[in-house]
């Protein structure tokens, strides 16, 4: 809750409406980017504080919970 405002009190805002897909097409491109930087990228990822193996587990965690959000 920040300055009284709840994600509760958000979802009966029909005035936002109009914003929900362009969230959930620009959720589902960071998940994309973030797979091909992942999985495909030539570049390497910079892994000073996290291993690629735990920052792929970490990726495959979060895509249900955003697809489950999403829908």
């Amino acid at each position: 809750m920040l300055f009284g405002l709840s994600a509760a009190g958000l979802t009966s805002l029909p005035a936002l409406a109009w914003l929900q897909m362009p969230l959930i097409a620009l959720a589902a491109g960071m998940m994309a980017r973030g797979f091909w930087r992942i999985y495909l990228s030539p570049r390497p990822i910079c892994l000073n504080a996290i291993s690629l193996c735990m920052l792929r587990a970490l990726y495959w965690l979060a895509l249900p919970f955003i697809i489950t959000l999403a829908t």
